[in-house]
């Protein structure tokens, strides 16, 4: 339906020579790409206000954009199927975060800014292999990356220090949703690696 739209809004440039037919595709892929967008952002928003946690969600959502612009991860073979995980994970982490019991959270949270710190710094950045990335990008991406996950968990700790818990907790879920999604495309780039050689 999208992509049909798309072709639509596409064709109308074409037809008031805004655009070659050269360039259809393109556009029509570009436009379906800002609709998907729109609507997920959308849905985000939704959310945000059916759960009521606009704060801790401005808090999750700033952290894990950053950090997946520089460290890549899981990508989803449909845009809609993109849509439904982000916003999932998205949802469960803010509510972990609104309703968690904080007993003895000061230590789960440095362990599990380690492993964090751990999976960013030896992983990151993980390659889409749709999408080439140069050396030089991946070594400044690697680096900027690595540098926001460190001030990131060392915001995490003063949260939680200064007893500021659910905010330590959107941060630190940010963190980790963003390892998980590296660890996961590292296994999928993997797997399809040998999955071609195989073939």
């Amino acid at each position: 339906m999208i992509a049909a739209i798309s072709m639509k809004i596409s064709k109308s440039l074409l037809k008031s020579n805004a655009i070659n037919q050269n360039e259809l595709n393109v556009y029509a892929y570009g436009i379906q790409l800002l609709i998907l967008g729109i609507v997920d952002w959308c849905i985000t928003f939704l959310f945000m206000l059916l759960i009521g946690e606009i704060y801790l969600s401005i808090a999750y959502l700033s952290v894990f954009f950053t950090l997946r612009k520089h460290c890549g991860g899981y990508h989803a073979e449909t845009h809609i199927r993109c849509i439904v995980i982000s916003n999932t994970v998205y949802v469960l982490s803010v509510l972990v975060s609104a309703n968690m019991q904080y007993e003895n959270f000061t230590t789960l949270l440095l362990v599990g800014e380690i492993i964090n710190f751990i999976i960013i710094y030896k992983f990151s950045p993980v390659e889409h292999p749709n999408k080439h990335i140069e050396p030089i990008e991946m070594a400044r991406h690697r680096k900027i990356g690595r540098i926001y996950n460190l001030v990131f968990g060392l915001v995490a700790i003063g949260l939680v220090l200064g007893s500021i818990n659910q905010y330590a907790c959107a941060v630190f879920m940010a963190q980790l949703s963003v390892s998980i999604a590296v660890v996961l495309q590292r296994i999928k780039n993997r797997t399809r690696k040998e999955g071609s050689k195989n073939g």
